[in-house]
């Protein structure tokens, strides 16, 4: 198996260190190809984004679906209280996992998610409004500005929360959860980190911690003081409270609790939040593509200008915006904000035309497999086009004679949500709020990056992945009302 030139007894650990290493294994997997070999202190590790290998390690039907690399997952147990109790994301797929998945499924159904799409445009119109406060000359970090209007959307449809982020006023979770992430993105890529606990980047990160814990535990005290919830309350927070021991009939206990509403509070609106201020930025900076939404929403009465005023945006235009979802969707490839995920092997698996051992860590490349230019025709140009074609999705391996079933022999290149049973169980949630957020917010505004960006190449300069894919200092942007 091919594999990257290595220094000596740390091998590709520096690499792997590094703010941007995706970026990184991109290039390796362009020299090296879709499988290749790393390693990291004597560990061995493979790195894969080749599309039918991709499929196979993430379960789609009848593959193989290699298991969640726990040791990396579980250092997120560290923000809900490292008390042995794991969470939907950080478990295995054990029966615990299975519960909580089914409880919590009908809470993402189309109808459920409908439900809290008046949520999502409330609090869509009240950040513009927050924004136009701003006013034009100043820039507004519009990365953080999402962050804060995902946080109020889940807050309030899952867990009846308001979090009253988008005031743009100061934010506890807004100001400790990043923090909180970066450290647990350091010890999950470094071994030693545990030793760097007396440096001050990590006292200011543990506090931060502490402070995720104390919101996620009044949060928790807050849900059960509620009583039991209606049986029309479908919410997550509610399936939660619902959830019985099969064995005992006991209800989750408080540290479980606390392991689960962490997780959907941290998955919920960080992971959304850094795809609505790509999404932004791809519109602020291809002009052609942000005439081309403007167009669109104009078409609907959606856009507010002088002696014009505007429409409310109903739950039926979604689907009407064609264009604005092949932009998502391009801006989604572009900058896949989950930009890997790791697994490993319980036994010597086939992987592509290798076999890999037992207990090998597995690195599936999501990065790559969106950017490849064997992937896809001119991966670096956002070309939202491409979208036109229900078939751009997948890649089509050579014909082999065998072309009796066309699925059979294609496999999905395109996986912002990952894929087979440990995918993203949100996603229809996140698309909703995506779909909500910039239809509102293009309607509002005219976004221009800010100089001090630097352009495009300084905002993709300044990727940084801390478990999700973002910008060191936030996507800052002009925002000026098309009223003016």
């Amino acid at each position: 198996m091919p594999s990257p030139p290595r220094k000596l007894i740390v091998g590709h650990m520096l690499d792997v260190l590094a703010p941007n290493f995706h970026r990184v294994f991109t290039r390796w997997a362009g020299q090296y190809g879709g499988i290749y070999r790393i390693s990291v202190m004597g560990f061995p590790g493979v790195v894969v984004s080749d599309p039918e290998a991709v499929s196979h390690i993430l379960g789609r039907a009848g593959c193989i679906d290699l298991p969640k690399h726990t040791a990396s997952y579980q250092v997120l147990d560290l923000l809900w209280g490292n008390k042995g109790a794991h969470s939907i994301f950080t478990s295995l797929s054990n029966e615990d996992w299975r519960d909580v998945r089914k409880a919590v499924s009908s809470s993402f159904s189309s109808v459920n998610v409908r439900q809290k799409f008046p949520i999502a445009t409330q609090k869509a119109h009240s950040l513009a409004d927050a924004i136009a406060a701003v006013g034009s000359k100043q820039s507004v970090d519009m990365d953080e500005a999402g962050m804060r209007l995902t946080l109020d959307i889940v807050g309030l449809a899952g867990f009846g929360h308001d979090f009253g982020a988008v005031s743009l006023g100061e934010n506890r979770v807004i100001t400790t959860l990043p923090h909180a992430l970066e450290e647990c993105q350091r010890r999950m890529t470094n071994p030693l980190q545990w030793l760097n606990f007396w440096t001050k980047e990590s006292r200011d990160a543990m506090k931060c911690v502490y402070e995720f814990r104390q919101i996620i535990a009044a949060l928790v005290a807050e849900m059960k003081a509620r009583g039991p919830p209606p049986d029309s309350d479908t919410s997550v927070g509610a399936q939660l409270l619902r959830l019985r021991d099969p064995k005992t009939g006991a209800p989750l206990p408080d540290h479980k609790l606390a392991a689960e509403v962490g997780t959907f509070i941290m998955g919920g609106f960080e992971t959304t939040a850094h795809t609505l201020s790509f999404t932004l930025f791809c519109i602020a900076t291809n002009p052609a593509v942000k005439a081309g939404v403007l167009a669109e929403l104009d078409k609907l009465g959606l856009v507010a200008r002088a002696r014009q005023p505007a429409r409310e945006l109903k739950w039926d235009d979604l689907a009407k915006m064609t264009y604005r979802g092949n932009v998502l969707k391009e801006s989604m490839r572009m900058f896949p904000v989950v930009a890997g995920v790791p697994r490993y092997t319980t036994q010597p698996t086939q992987i592509g035309p290798y076999k890999v051992p037992k207990g090998v860590f597995v690195y599936v490349l999501f990065h790559h497999l969106h950017n490849s230019p064997g992937n896809w025709s001119d991966p670096d140009v956002f070309n939202p086009d491409r979208w036109l074609d229900d078939d751009e999705m997948y890649y089509q391996p050579a014909a082999d004679g065998m072309a009796d079933d066309k699925d059979a022999n294609r496999f999905k290149k395109f996986l912002p949500f990952s894929e087979g049973p440990r995918s993203c169980i949100g996603q229809n949630m996140a698309m909703m709020e995506l779909k909500a957020g910039i239809a509102t917010l293009c309607a509002r505004f005219d976004f221009q990056l800010a100089p001090e960006m630097g352009g495009v190449q300084g905002v993709i300069g300044s990727e940084i992945m801390a478990l999700t894919l973002h910008t060191r200092h936030g996507i800052r942007m002009h925002c000026t009302p098309h009223m003016q």
